[in-house]
This record gives C-alpha cells, sequence and structure tokens, in this order.
C-alpha cells in the first residue's frame, strides 16, 4: 500500500499506472517482498511526515517521525532538512509538540534497548554505502569521509535553497544521499530511493526516469544466467545511488532557480 501511495496521481492518470507498475517490478522491491524489509514503514513514515509537514499537524508529523525512525540511516536527512523548515514556518508551540513527542519515546526507547541497538550497529558491515564500496577500492578512511562530507553537505545546501517545501525530486534526492552516506546500508534501502527519487524522474521526464529503473533491475539479466554477466552488488549499487543523486541533485538545484518550473507539492499529489 505505502508504495502504491508513493506515486503521485497527478499529473495523468497514465503516468501514474506506468510508475506504479515501474515501482512494483523493480527488483530491490521484488527482493524486498521477498525478504520481508521493513522499507514499507520506511515509505509510510516518510509520506506521513510530508503530509503533515505541509498540513501543519505536529502530532501526525512525530508519529511519521517516528515511524521512519525505524531505519533512521536512510532518511536522516529529510528530516534534517524538515526540521529547518519548521524553524522557519511553523510556530514555536507546534515544533514544542513534535520534540516533546519525538523526544519521550526516544528516551524510553533508548533506556530499554538503546544499548543492545548501538552494539548491534558494530556487528553490521557496511553493504551499498560509500564506506564500503570505496573501501573496496583501497580509499583511505579519510578519503571517504571528506567524500561523504562533499556529499552531505552539497545535499542540504541544495535542498534548502529555495522555497521551504519538500517535493518528491527533493525528498529522493535526501534520501539517495543518506543511504550513500549511512553508515550501514544493504540492498534493500534502494526501495525507498526509487520509491521517491526513481517515481519523481519519472514524473518529470519518463524516458530518463524509465533509464533509472533499468539500471535498477539489471540484477534481473542476472538472475536468467547471462553468460559473463556478474555484478558485484557493493560497488554496482553505490554506482547507481550515485546516478540517481547526482540526477536529482541537477534537477532540485534547477528547480529552485529563480524561473524554476512548477513541481507539485505532496498535498497536491493527494488531491
Amino acid at each position: 500500500i505505502a508504495l502504491v501511495l508513493a506515486v503521485p496521481r497527478r499529473p495523468s492518470r497514465n503516468k501514474w499506472l506506468v510508475g506504479t507498475l515501474l515501482l512494483l517490478t523493480a527488483h530491490p522491491v521484488l527482493r524486498n517482498f521477498a525478504d520481508v524489509n521493513l522499507e514499507g514503514f520506511l515509505i509510510a513514515g516518510v509520506l506521513i511526515s510530508l503530509y503533515a509537514f505541509h498540513e501543519k499537524k505536529p502530532y501526525i508529523l512525530a508519529l511519521g517521525i517516528l515511524i521512519a525512525g525505524l531505519k533512521p540511516q536512510g532518511v536522516f536527512l529529510v528530516f534534517i532538512i524538515m526540521g529547518l523548515y519548521m524553524l522557519r514556518t511553523f510556530h514555536w508551540r507546534d515544533i514544542g509538540k513534535v520534540v516533546a513527542v519525538c523526544g519521550c519515546v526516544f528516551i524510553v526507547t533508548m533506556l530499554l534497548w538503546g544499548q543492545v541497538w548501538l552494539e548491534s550497529l558494530t556487528l553490521l558491515p557496511a553493504g551499498i554505502s560509500l564506506s564500503a564500496s570505496l573501501a573496496d577500492l583501497g580509499l583511505s578512511t579519510i578519503g571517504i569521509s571528506i567524500i561523504r562530507a562533499i556529499v552531505v553537505l552539497v545535499s542540504l545546501i541544495v535542498a534548502y535553497r529555495g522555497e521551504p517545501t519538500l517535493d518528491r525530486a527533493k525528498v529522493g534526492l535526501l534520501i539517495a544521499a543518506s543511504v550513500l552516506v549511512a553508515p550501514y546500508a544493504n540492498g534493500l534501502s534502494l526501495v525507498t530511493s526509487l520509491a521517491f527519487g526513481g517515481i519523481a524522474i519519472f514524473m518529470s521526464r519518463p524516458w530518463l526516469g524509465i533509464f533509472v529503473f533499468l539500471i535498477y533491475n539489471l540484477p534481473y539479466v542476472q538472475a536468467l544466467g547471462v553468460n559473463s554477466f556478474t555484478i558485484e552488488d557493493s560497488l554496482y549499487y553505490m554506482i547507481i545511488q550515485l546516478i540517481l543523486w547526482s540526477i536529482l541533485l541537477v534537477d532540485v538545484y534547477r528547480d529552485n532557480q529563480p524561473a524554476k518550473r512548477e513541481r507539485s507539492t505532496l498535498k497536491e499529489d493527494i488531491q
């Protein structure tokens, strides 16, 4: 359900149908179904948060943040920008409500399970993040840290410029960047990137969006047993995440220019 809701119903019904088909048949999505991962909850949490942010409903926003917080490594940059926007557009009383609800839940859960959770992070492999892939290529720890910092800073600066709204392209950019720089992210984290970033590209430029979905679906070719076709998971997924991030970075940067084109917000998408 969350995946279907992630596809905007505008600008046309045909685009919605094709976008939904592309998303539901994407290789990372079917892998997510098979592995019963938490990406559906993550997408639902982001959607709820975006709706509540645009409608200025603090308690619903807190609920969305807490749901998305089940996998914070995949969306943390979204909520950094959302928090900065809230300082510009929300009343302090409403900000206090969001902080109070999220803070209370965070404190209680960390007291109960925080130590176990933090210890488990040290046991997880780096997965598909920049840390994993660049380390495999022999890049130094300092070099990897510099690249990660550049991705974070560029993403935040480009996303923050312009109007304090969160459209699909901007959210997709921040999710793609979050996955790239996270201390841990596996291949299933690509589902959320596609649900927001891939779909945003398809809705604005269908053929480029189809290309994006094709490169995410290359593992189907390997699954068919085609000779001489192999995919090194961490490097392959890092490269396609960088491609998605780069396309969205350009799109969001252009949208923030004075002559930017119109993009619908989530509020418009659900009407």
